[in-house]
């Protein structure tokens, strides 16, 4: 009850089931802290995030704690991912963009050659791709995460592998991303 558990052993086990390095994988306490972790890596009170909604409250919360400034871009009613309107909030002072595909509450998948053009057309910010919903649609860019520097992407084992009880969750990133957070951790 005093100790501590060592996660790099099951880091490298669930990294070699995802076909990632074990160094670009992170376990965390669910989703949640994977979130917090790359706010609290990546935002200053300077900083600017940005955030679709309708999504996932806590985006907004985390990056809210840092100080950073919160851009939200609204979907129309189709509810479907305003690709447009997204590339238009991207500034100078902007240094993460949290994205959930399958999203949630609408249910809206993001096609992943467009999140793959929205990292490589924003190299200054971190991508962040939840994708907490995944099993649900099965269109991921997890694999994506080995060659694209700024793209990140957090994994939950609560849904499809029935462990909600456990709060287990992943983050995924490149190399050169994953090294800012594993230290931050």
């Amino acid at each position: 009850l005093t100790k501590y558990p060592e996660r790099q052993h099951v880091e490298r086990i669930a990294a070699q089931h995802f076909g990632l390095a074990p160094e670009a994988v992170l376990l965390t306490n669910g989703v949640d802290e994977a979130l917090h972790l790359t706010c609290e890596t990546y935002l200053e009170p300077q900083d600017e995030v940005i955030v679709v909604t309708p999504t996932f409250s806590m985006y907004a919360l985390y990056a809210e704690m840092t100080g950073a400034r919160v851009r939200t871009v609204q979907a129309d009613s189709s509810l479907q991912f305003p690709y447009r309107q997204v590339r238009q909030a991207i500034g100078p002072a902007t240094r993460l963009i949290m994205i959930a595909s399958p999203n949630n509450p609408t249910g809206a998948v993001v096609d992943s050659s467009l999140l793959l053009e929205l990292a490589a057309s924003t190299p200054q910010a971190a991508l962040l791709v939840d994708e907490a919903y995944y099993h649900f649609h099965g269109e991921s860019v997890l694999s994506a995460t080995a060659t694209v520097s700024n793209l990140l992407v957090a994994r939950t084992f609560s849904k499809a592998y029935g462990l909600a009880g456990l709060r287990i969750g992943l983050l995924a990133g490149h190399l050169r991303l994953g090294g800012r957070l594993w230290l931050a951790h």
